[in-house]
């Protein structure tokens, strides 16, 4: 068992290096920095049971579950930003159509 290179480890996983940086970041997947300074990524269900590690996956399907909770997370925050989109485009509607009928109207120049 041994850890392997950021680039390989995205490779094996079948996502981007970003992808595996966020999990590193985040305690998905364990890593550490090597005295040459290459990152190097330990596989789900690799890690030496003594050592100390906040990774919390044995077999794929923990990954597979958190990866689900987090598209769910993904999923609700786009649809808050969507909703907030057409509330404005609303305001905005509501604003130019009121400029058009207005007892005053703007001037042109």
């Amino acid at each position: 068992m041994r850890p392997v290179p950021l680039a390989e480890a995205a490779v094996q996983l079948g996502i981007s290096e970003a992808a595996v940086r966020h999990y590193v970041n985040h305690g998905v997947l364990q890593a550490y920095k090597s005295d040459d300074g290459q990152w190097l990524v330990y596989r789900l269900g690799e890690m030496d049971p003594g050592e100390n590690s906040s990774c919390h996956f044995g077999p794929t399907g923990d990954l597979i579950e958190t990866l689900e909770e987090h598209i769910a997370c993904l999923e609700r925050e786009l649809a808050d930003l969507k909703a907030e989109l057409c509330r404005r485009d609303r305001i905005i509607a509501s604003l130019t159509s009121h400029h058009g009928h207005a007892k005053h109207p703007i001037p042109r120049t």
